[in-house]
């Protein structure tokens, strides 16, 4: 074997890895998913929800609570859109004594619109529904339609309803079958665990449950590999929150589909007890199941491959067999602390290999589970004292067995630091170890006011920390008194998290004009939004002159008109002149909008479309009086 196909063997290898589903639907997501189909069945918003409740509440096994009502409902949305046809045929169908008699006509229309000319969707929504209401159909027909369909639009959604129709089709299916293929490598691959549609759970479970779907009316295998089976299940399952009733129909539809089928069984192998072992709980439980919690149809023996140990690689278990369980058929348990791990995270490799040979089932081998191993620490060493800060003198220290507390209080000034050693051990190993917290906590016995210091090991794994007091003192908020000092350590491998106080400390400083520290997570007050004050309008009696001022002209007008009078013997009667006083009547109206409520653009484009009719008008109707002077003189 040379080195590309090492390279290439090894890639297959790792990817396999964590390929296996790891969860499934339990009793709480069935429960959820029935409490969601009934839900949807009583309110009856729509008829594609009530459709897609009826049928989810079928798969789930389980039965309508008001399916009379829900029928009557079905009777009163019959049509003549073959889409809603459908929807009402397939919910009635799937609910127990529900009876659809349509009338005439509305079967016809069906028969007409499974046509050549009709499109895949057409064809997939007006046969399903014939075949709902009992109507046979012509196999040969639709299967001539759905090819020729099939060669306008081959979507990935056209196809999945090819392979659902031409399920229900007799004779030749090769043509459908051999576009299963086509399908499937347009399925969107994540994170080398997932195969996906775009459109998401409703296009993927319909492309998948049609190809197994016609492979079985055929009984050929379809162009699904086992990895690619996997990924699909992969989706699905991860799925399971979703909350949308078209969705959660579609997830129980597919998972189904891969529990049933007589291709593909995918396995889950999960956790059914912590993944945390300690020496109380030593044993690891492991549970193998289909996609819907249920035991596999054979006996199964689990094998342990290997545990690992994350950090450094090292096999801690090697093909050891777990013991199953006597109370549940599907679980298995291993004392993964008999071989004596050690703290840490460990990646275990099992396969589960069924008593019978069968080509169905896949995932089972390389699942890979995440455990981690605890264990209880203890402190020793542990020395507390009050040290000079320039060193001049050996440190006064302090011995402090774990969770007692120091007899004598301490104290310390300014010139002096508070210093404390301990040392944490594995109680397994009785070794140092190093912890990922390790925090020490000094809290203010009137005030509250706490500091946080972190201790850190040195190469011998000898935790220290100094604490100057001077340091402390020039910290805004840092009152000089009585303080508790606990210590605070805990790790994601140690079962027993410490919170200890050791002993108290009188830290001495002059506190000068130090202000009360300011409580961050008190309540804010309240904001009170101002809206700006309006502008004070003018007196009433300025406003009254301006409005004087404004119709004095036209006051003046009718003044000098009544004196001199007015001459319309002159004016023209034409549709010209008509129009030329009623553009002016407009105009004035306009600006009179314009004033109350009209902005400027506007009022200019409504004044544009009035201004050339006035225009034209008043240009023809002087043209006329000029014409009729000129005849008189």
């Amino acid at each position: 074997m040379n080195g590309i196909q090492l390279c290439l063997v090894l890639g297959l290898v790792v990817c396999s890895l964590g390929l296996t589903p790891n969860t499934f639907l339990n009793s709480d997501d069935f429960k959820r998913l029935e409490e969601l189909f009934q839900g949807h069945l009583t309110a009856k918003k729509d008829l594609q929800s009530v459709h897609y409740a009826a049928l989810g509440v079928k798969v789930i096994g389980k039965v309508a609570s008001n399916a009379q009502d829900v029928c009557k409902y079905l009777k009163s949305q019959v049509t003549q859109e073959p889409t809603d046809l459908y929807y009402v045929a397939k919910a009635a169908a799937a609910l127990p004594g529900c009876k659809l008699t349509m009338p005439a006509d509305v079967v016809q229309n069906l028969q007409k619109s499974a046509s050549d000319k009709a499109t895949v969707s057409e064809l997939y929504h007006s046969t399903g529904a014939l075949l709902a209401l009992g109507n046979t159909i012509n196999s040969k027909t639709i299967s001539q339609a759905l090819q020729a369909a099939l060669k306008k639009d081959d979507s990935v959604l056209n196809l999945g309803y090819a392979f659902h129709l031409a399920a229900e089709l007799d004779g030749d299916l090769t043509p459908f079958l051999d576009r299963v293929e086509d399908a499937v490598v347009q399925a969107d691959e994540v994170d080398h665990k997932y195969l996906q549609y775009e459109g998401g759970v409703g296009i993927t479970s319909t492309v998948v449950t049609g190809a197994y779907r016609l492979a079985e009316k055929a009984n050929k295998r379809p162009a699904i590999t086992d990895e690619q089976a996997v990924k699909f299940a992969n989706y699905l399952v991860n799925r399971k929150a979703i909350q949308s009733v078209k969705g959660a129909y579609h997830l129980v539809n597919g998972l189904t589909m891969f529990c049933t089928n007589k291709f593909h069984l995918p396995a889950v192998v999960s956790l059914a007890s912590s993944a945390a072992l300690s020496s109380a709980k030593p044993k690891l439980t492991v549970q193998v199941t289909d996609l819907l919690g249920r035991p596999l149809p054979h006996d199964i023996t689990l094998l342990a491959e290997s545990a690992t140990r994350q950090e450094d690689d090292a096999v801690v278990v090697s093909k050891s067999p777990f013991t199953p369980s006597k109370s549940d058929k599907s679980q298995f348990e291993l004392d993964m602390l008999a071989s004596t791990p050690g703290r840490g995270f460990y990646r275990l490799v099992v396969s589960a290999k069924p008593s019978k040979p069968d080509a169905r089932l896949i995932g089972n081998t390389g699942a890979e589970l995440r455990v981690k191993v605890l264990t209880q620490m203890s402190l020793e060493n542990v020395e507390l004292g009050v040290t000079d800060s320039d060193q001049t003198s050996a440190p006064r220290m302090n011995t402090v067995v774990q969770h007692s507390k120091l007899a004598t209080v301490l104290e310390a000034d300014v010139h002096q630091k508070l210093v404390l050693k301990f040392t944490i051990l594995d109680k397994q190993t009785k070794k140092p170890m190093r912890c990922h917290q390790a925090f020490v906590r000094l809290e203010h016995q009137k005030t509250g006011r706490e500091l946080i210091f972190v201790a850190e090991p040195d190469n011998s794994l000898v935790y220290k920390l100094d604490v100057s007091v001077d340091a402390q003192a020039k910290k805004p908020g840092v009152r000089a008194g009585k303080y508790a000092v606990q210590l605070l350590i805990g790790d994601p491998v140690v079962d027993n998290a410490l919170a200890w106080t050791l002993a108290d400390v009188v830290l001495q400083f002059p506190d000068g004009d130090k202000a009360d520290p300011v409580d961050i997570y008190a309540p804010k007050p309240e904001i009170k939004h101002t809206f700006r004050e309006p502008e004070p309008r003018p007196p009433a009696v300025i406003s009254s002159v301006f409005t004087g001022l404004v119709l004095a002209p036209l006051l003046v007008m009718l003044i000098l008109w009544a004196r001199v009078g007015i001459n319309v013997r002159q004016f023209p009667i034409s549709l010209s002149a008509i129009g030329f006083l009623a553009g002016i009547g407009a105009i004035f109206a306009l600006y009179v909008g314009f004033w109350l409520q009209l902005n400027m653009f506007t009022t200019v484009k409504y004044l544009f479309g009035i201004g050339v009719v006035t225009f034209l008008c008043g240009h023809d109707t002087l043209a006329r009086l000029a014409a009729k002077r000129k005849q008189k003189v």
